[in-house]
């Protein structure tokens, strides 16, 4: 045949070689995308420069991620000397009710705050956080309005609360980003409560509960932080370390298992702790208005298995791939790489209930307990408030955040919310996104105008 011809043949031949691998590639990389996780974002907490960000601001339901808000609220209770850590927390008839996690403390069971926090933090229990947020804020609604009121005061402008346990609510999310910030408050607000969110066990009775952090047991230089999972958000983390003479702190959000949530975050640290900075990003505190804000979405379709499997379909149907495979490290060799056996762990610590002394403004330890907080039929003590919609709640004295004339004017502070417009039409609760100033929180030791923590 004709030189030419072969030469016809020869360059379709390998334009269609070309596009399989390109067809591979693009297929994979869909895969890969679908199969991952959702938003993430890593920044150095000493400079607020951001080393790696993906969809930082998209909101996202944080499952038990809230719990870090909870313990914010609750410590700047603390501070401003509502409470302190030795005040009661009362296990109520609704606590009980909470679906796992959660540690099934008996009805009227009294904890102290500190107590409280520390099963929050290692064992996530659901019942403990109602408690806390019913303990420290009068109700439910009561103390969701003070994480919304400190949300807003530290510039989380993409997240909003309904509960103190994350349990799912379509109205409650936060962003990568958000989170972040919160963290970083954590850790420059309340410097002597930095080993609240490192601890490796606690053990009630006989029982003994491991963090469920596992970044705690296999990635060295982990100081601590949260878990999360629920179907509709996937399973997230918040995750600090020391790596390299730097305090980092990674948002890892919406993977489908833990494990490969936990080595995602390793990987990311590992990367950005080799970085000064990265082009692009903006720092922390200097990030940019970004109009609507993007909806939440709900994977647990593809987390939880519900129907349709979109996303398991896509890792298992990759064709192209069979002609040009794409070599990549296997899930054991990641883990070799990034995750160290023997890191020294320490003991559980013993923790019981009762032993309440500190203040006590709900009237938690008498026999009468305020009506938002009590089983139908028992009496409330002085100091409680009648909203417009008939509901009784009894509320912080004098609170900076929400004031009991602003809580006994309105029936939901949910309402109060300017609904916004996410780009597929629905309404977002939460108001303009990125519309409050942020500023850095103060360096341990630097002065301040605030009191200082009681019950220390």
């Amino acid at each position: 045949m004709p030189r030419a011809f072969h030469m016809a043949v020869s360059f379709f031949a390998s334009a269609r070689h070309a596009g399989l691998m390109l067809a591979a590639i693009l297929v994979w990389l869909s895969a890969a995308f679908a199969a991952g996780a959702g938003p993430h974002l890593v920044v150095d907490v000493k400079t607020g420069a951001v080393l790696t960000a993906s969809h930082p601001t998209d909101r996202w339901y944080p499952a038990s991620l809230t719990k870090l808000m909870t313990t914010y609220t609750v410590l700047r209770e603390v501070r401003r000397g509502a409470i302190t850590l030795q005040s009661p927390v009362r296990i109520s008839a609704k606590a009980t009710e909470e679906p796992p996690s959660k540690l099934g403390l008996p009805w009227k069971t009294i904890l102290t705050v500190e107590t409280a926090l520390k099963v929050l933090m290692v064992k996530s229990a659901n019942d403990v956080a109602t408690a806390l947020g019913e303990s420290v804020g009068g109700s439910e609604k009561a103390f969701a309005a003070l994480m919304n009121g400190y949300a807003r005061e530290i510039g989380m402008s993409d997240s909003h609360w309904v509960n103190a346990h994350g349990l799912h609510n379509a109205n409650q999310y936060s962003s990568a980003r958000d989170l972040a910030l919160l963290t970083i408050r954590l850790k420059a607000e309340f410097p002597e409560q930095a080993g609240l969110f490192n601890i490796h066990a606690i053990k009630i009775g006989k029982r003994v509960f491991r963090n469920h952090n596992g970044l705690l047991r296999n990635f060295a230089g982990t100081t601590g932080m949260k878990t999360g999972f629920v179907c509709a958000g996937g399973v997230s983390i918040v995750a600090s370390a020391n790596l390299k003479g730097r305090e980092l702190i990674a948002v890892v959000l919406g993977h489908r298992r833990a494990k490969e949530r936990n080595l995602h975050a390793a990987e990311l640290l590992t990367a950005a702790s080799r970085r000064v900075r990265a082009t692009g990003l903006p720092n922390l505190y200097e990030w940019p208005l970004t109009g609507v804000p993007v909806a939440p979405r709900d994977i647990s379709a593809a987390v939880c298995g519900r129907s349709d499997g979109t996303l398991a379909k896509l890792e298992t149907e990759d064709e192209a791939a069979n002609y040009f495979p794409i070599k990549q490290a296997t899930f054991e060799e990641r883990e070799a790489r990034y995750f160290t056996d023997g890191i020294e762990q320490s003991p559980p610590i013993a923790l019981a209930a009762g032993n309440a002394t500190g203040p006590d403004p709900f009237g938690l330890l008498i026999d009468k307990l305020p009506v938002m907080l009590a089983e139908e039929g028992e009496a409330a003590p002085e100091s409680r408030y009648e909203l417009a919609s008939g509901m009784v709640v009894a509320v912080p004295v004098a609170s900076p955040i929400q004031p009991q004339a602003a809580i006994a004017d309105a029936s939901s502070a949910e309402e109060s919310q300017p609904p916004t417009l996410s780009p597929t039409g629905e309404v977002v609760l939460g108001g303009t996104v990125a519309a409050i100033p942020v500023r850095r929180p103060e360096a341990p030791g630097e002065a301040s105008d605030a009191p200082s923590d009681q019950g220390n």
